[in-house]
């Protein structure tokens, strides 16, 4: 298997599997690489680190169950969230506004995640200088990890 397969298998694993304990170790034993190896491997290929692509989609599906009615902290709990305020305070550092102001926004994704096709947003970056990740476009035109700044950027308008 290529290495763009194995990561293809490393997301479809994890989408399944959101609200389950998920670590880079389990990750890299199924494909066959050492940690170090995998995270090399997924961060060239995806645009960003594997636990923190991770989080992204568990803050997201949270926020996409909780816009269609679920308790915010019953949701907070199920994605692996050890309280709401580790919730609260991740969403806020990865988006830029709150669960809450962003659902009352309407602006939660309910498919996720994302279709984009191309990568023209190669340059975009985090407010902290990190890149935003780069999208699979490549896997027959859906997006396992598009670029999540039209998030962001509708946080800022908020």
């Amino acid at each position: 298997m290529d290495r763009r397969e194995m990561i293809k298998e490393g997301l479809r694993y994890i989408e399944e599997n959101l609200k389950a304990p998920i670590t880079a170790v389990e990750l890299a034993d199924m494909a066959g690489y050492s940690l170090y190896r995998y995270y090399r491997l997924f961060q060239s290929e995806v645009g960003m680190p594997v636990m923190r692509y991770i989080l992204q989609r568990r803050l997201l599906g949270a926020a996409s169950e909780i816009r269609q009615g679920a308790r915010q902290i019953d949701t907070a709990l199920a994605y692996g969230f050890e309280t709401h305020a580790w919730f609260y305070r991740a969403f806020r550092r990865e988006f830029g506004c709150t669960s809450s102001q962003y659902i009352r926004a309407g602006r939660v994704p309910g498919a996720l995640p994302a279709e984009r096709k191309g990568n023209n947003m190669k340059n975009d970056r985090t407010k902290s200088g990190r890149p935003l990740p780069r999208e699979f476009s490549a896997f027959g035109g859906w997006t396992y990890a598009g670029t999540l700044s039209h998030i962001r950027a509708e946080c800022e308008d908020l």
